[in-house]
Order: structure tokens, then C-alpha cells, then sequence
């Protein structure tokens, strides 16, 4: 999750166009293996019968929020400026991301398989 950062960043810097594509291009293979690794430990240690639920809680706070943060950033940008708009960005992904990594339970989360297959 960390990559969402690195576009914003890049532009914030104003780096060279290439180097923003690749930044958005990094930034898009994380996102896809994030993806592959929370639908699968969601799949592996969610109760089926709650599966629905927590699909529908986990997009409602995904996806259906961010229109919100989308209407605020222009304001946001014509008060305090683009850049500032740009490193408040990267700071409101890097600063969560590392938050959660302070949970022990996020942090040594395994799968079940690799567990089955260690202790079988």
C-alpha cells in the first residue's frame, strides 16, 4: 500500500513525466498483488456465512468514501496550495499504512495453507 504514495509523490517533486509513469506503474503492481493477498486472507479468515458482510463493510470503506476526499481536494489545493495538497496526499497513505503495521495481528497474519502445511 505503501506505492499508492509514490505518484503523488512524484508529482509533488515534479519529477520528469517517465519517471511519474513508472511511479503509477509500480504504484499498479502493488495494488494488484495487495489485492491477490487481502482477497485471499479475507477468503481464508472470514466465516463464510460472513463473507457478504465483510466484503460489503470493507468496499463501503474503500471505495464508496473516496468520492468525498475527491470533492475536498480542490479546495483543499486552492487554500493551501498543490504541493501542500500533493505531501498532505502521500502523508495520509504512508501515515495509516504504517499504523496498521503496528498491529501485531496484521503483521504475522499467515495462511492457512502454510499453516496446515507446517503443522501436518
Amino acid at each position: 500500500m505503501f506505492g499508492n504514495a509514490l505518484p503523488i509523490a512524484a508529482l509533488a517533486l515534479t519529477l520528469p513525466l517517465p519517471v511519474i509513469v513508472v511511479a503509477a506503474i509500480v504504484n499498479g503492481l502493488g495494488m494488484e498483488l495487495f489485492g491477490v493477498f487481502w482477497y485471499t486472507a479475507l477468503h481464508e479468515h472470514v466465516a463464510p456465512e460472513a463473507l457478504a458482510r465483510v466484503s460489503a463493510y470493507d468496499a463501503l470503506g474503500s471505495i464508496c468514501v473516496s468520492p468525498l476526499g475527491l470533492l475536498a481536494t480542490g479546495p483543499i489545493a486552492d487554500l493551501i496550495g498543490v504541493d501542500a495538497t500533493l505531501w498532505i496526499g502521500v502523508a495520509l497513505i504512508v501515515a495509516p499504512t504504517a499504523i496498521v503495521l503496528l498491529v501485531p495481528e496484521v503483521r504475522t497474519l499467515r495462511s492457512r495453507v502454510a499453516v496446515m502445511a507446517v503443522v501436518t
